[in-house]
């Protein structure tokens, strides 16, 4: 009798064992649509991240103009700041060999699309590089 029981407390963990394995370990919590809009939020800022940097890029380079034209951005960071009304960083290191230059933007996005500067400066986004 004890091995009968044994056998089925084995089989039942076998199972137990199976069930977790195909199911996997995900926690189901019925809120799909709701993730489902909350990635699709996530992706609709990471795509206007790229736009505000674009931007940036092109205010950056009238912003090089008048220094020496070896200037050029070795490095470059970006994203935003989730809210009400996203805002969206971007931060460089210029250099031209011999010197480095720090120059950041924040911008927002209007609902048509259009890009404004709120912000510009060498301590703008400071957190992002230096």
């Amino acid at each position: 009798m004890k091995t009968l029981q044994r056998i089925s407390i084995l089989i039942a963990l076998i199972f137990s064992a199976t069930a977790i394995t195909l199911g996997g370990c995900t926690h189901f919590t019925g809120n799909t649509q709701t993730e489902t809009s909350e990635s699709t939020a996530f992706q609709a800022l990471c795509d206007q991240s790229v736009i505000a940097k674009a931007y940036a890029d092109q205010c950056l380079n009238h912003y090089l103009e008048p220094f020496d034209s070896d200037y050029r951005p070795v490095e470059t960071a970006y994203g935003f700041v989730t809210g009400q009304n996203p805002v969206f960083l971007v931060r460089y290191k210029c250099s031209n060999g011999i010197g480095d230059i720090f120059y950041g933007y924040k911008i927002r996005i209007s609902d048509g699309g259009e890009c404004s500067i709120m912000e510009e400066g060498k301590n703008t986004a400071i957190t992002l590089l230096e």
